[in-house]
């Protein structure tokens, strides 16, 4: 699976469990071990400014299968 391929999904794993929760992020995708870590991404965000709320997707490399669907606090 590629960074592409796991952000694609992430979106649509979103959209599916949250409706329009998607409409105002970019997203980025980070692969650690054997699962693809999918954020939404703030853009222009001050550097040391701390917060959650981002749309997050957590998908396993090997098959694309979809672990975990939630907003991070």
């Amino acid at each position: 699976m590629t960074k592409g391929e796991a952000i694609a999904v992430a979106v649509r794993a979103i959209e599916a469990r949250f409706p329009g929760a998607t409409k105002n992020w970019s997203f980025d995708a980070m692969l650690q071990g054997d699962v693809w870590d999918v954020a939404g991404v703030i853009p222009n965000r001050p550097p040391k400014l701390l917060g959650g709320g981002m749309p997050t997707v957590e998908i396993r490399d090997r098959d694309g299968a979809v672990l975990k669907v939630y907003f991070a606090k």
